[in-house]
């Protein structure tokens, strides 16, 4: 979700450098919180529709007149991925990073649901992206933490683009209250990044 954390900060991030952005979301006050944060035209947010099969016409209205993408970053899977795949420009990238259609909210996994969804994720031709240059790129932070120089220079360099805005804290939860704070991640309504507040303890405690 371009309400999201990460996707707040891509936004951020583009429209410093001048990119011409669109962003989707989950809900009406989402594209609401996205353009008054951001500034984002309604015009370039996309709020996803229930059915798949709308899914390419939603994402491509927003895009300009091209109705392609050269750069997309996918946190969701599924049928986003899918539609978002196809809408890349010749030479155009899409990283994904995250697969929140495959998680299931509450406490215990809906395999029901989740099952279908995995068997049926999209597959990648590496012929049709040969064809027109495009390429898929998968992305996961945690393997980055054990290399501190290589994200030290990565924030200098986020650091050096002086980005309008701090990045959103939607809602802050006691370290002790970790499993609500990710019920409520599951929930869907929230925006911006969760945070998790240690305990203060005595410098000789």
């Amino acid at each position: 979700s371009a309400a999201g954390g990460v996707g707040l900060a891509a936004v951020d991030i583009c429209l410093k450098l001048g990119a011409r952005t669109s962003g989707t979301v989950s809900s009406q006050f989402k594209a609401d919180f996205l353009a008054n944060r951001t500034g984002l035209p309604a015009d370039q947010i996309c709020i996803r529709p229930k059915r798949s099969r709308d899914l390419p016409q939603a994402f491509s209205q927003v895009l300009g007149p091209s109705g392609e993408a050269d750069i997309c970053l996918d946190g969701i899977g599924g049928s986003c991925f899918r539609a978002s795949l196809d809408l890349l420009s010749t030479g155009g990238r899409i990283v994904h990073f995250g697969g929140a259609t495959y998680a299931a909210p509450g406490d215990t996994p809906q395999w029901a649901n989740i099952i279908p969804k995995w068997i049926r994720r999209p597959r990648v031709d590496p012929g049709s992206l040969v064809s027109r240059s495009r390429g898929v790129v998968g992305f996961n932070l945690i393997f980055l933490t054990d290399r501190t120089v290589q994200l030290n220079r990565e924030l200098d360099g986020l650091l050096g683009l002086e980005l309008p805005r701090r990045p959103h804290i939607g809602k802050v939860f006691d370290f002790d209250d970790a499993p609500d704070a990710l019920r409520y991640l599951q929930g869907g309504t929230s925006v911006g990044k969760i945070l998790l507040k240690l305990p203060k303890v005595g410098i000789h405690q």
